[in-house]
C-alpha cells in the first residue's frame, strides 16, 4: 500500500516541526533568560552577604572609629546591587560623622580636662572671669548633641542596609 501525501499536507507538515521548533526556540530563549536573572540575583546575594561578612570583621578589628571607617572604605563593593552599595556608603558616612564627634571629644578633652585647663580656669576665676566654665559646658553640650545625632543616622542607615539586604535575599541574621 502506497502512502500518498500531497504537497499541501507536506507543507502542513513542515509548518507544523517549524511551529514545534519555534516554539521550543522561545521557551529555551526563555529558560535562558530566566536562569541568567537567577544566577545574576544569586550573584548579587552572595556579594551582600560578602560585604555584611567583612563589614562585621572591620568592627571586630578597628581600635578607634576613625580606623572603623577606613576599613569600612576598604571594602569591596563590586558585584552588590545599586541600592545596596548607595545604603552602604551612606552607612559609612553616619560612622564617620561619628568619628568626626569622637576627634571633637577628644580635643575637648585636651582643652578642658587638662592642668594647665585647670590652671587657666583657676586664674581667670581670680579675676572673676568664669567664661571657661561657659565655654566648656557649651562645647560639651554641642558635642553630646553632636553624639546623639551620628549615633541615630547609624542605627537608620543600618536598618536600610539591612533591609535592602534581606529584599535582595541575603541572610543578615549573622550581623
Amino acid at each position: 500500500m502506497a502512502h500518498n501525501s500531497s504537497p499541501r499536507s507536506q507543507k502542513l507538515l513542515i509548518l507544523g516541526c517549524g511551529g514545534v521548533l519555534a516554539a521550543g526556540l522561545v521557551l529555551g530563549l526563555v529558560l535562558v533568560v530566566v536562569l541568567a536573572f537567577w544566577w545574576s540575583a544569586r550573584s548579587q546575594t552572595q556579594a551582600i552577604e560578602r560585604v555584611l561578612a567583612a563589614d562585621q570583621a572591620s568592627g571586630q578589628q578597628a581600635k578607634s572609629v576613625t580606623e572603623l571607617v577606613r576599613n569600612m572604605e576598604a571594602i569591596d563593593l563590586s558585584g552588590c546591587p545599586t541600592d545596596f552599595k548607595e545604603a552602604y556608603i551612606a552607612h559609612i558616612g553616619a560612622w564617620s560623622e561619628m568619628a568626626t564627634v569622637a576627634q571633637e571629644a577628644q580635643q575637648f578633652g585636651e582643652r578642658y580636662g587638662s592642668w594647665s585647663a585647670m590652671a587657666e580656669s583657676f586664674m581667670r576665676g581670680m579675676v572673676f572671669d568664669f567664661g571657661m566654665t561657659g565655654e566648656a559646658n557649651a562645647a560639651r553640650d554641642r558635642i553630646q548633641a553632636q553624639n546623639r545625632k551620628a549615633s541615630a543616622d547609624i542605627y537608620s542607615t543600618w536598618t536600610t542596609v539591612k533591609q535592602i539586604a534581606v529584599q535582595h535575599g541575603a541572610d543578615v541574621h549573622t550581623k
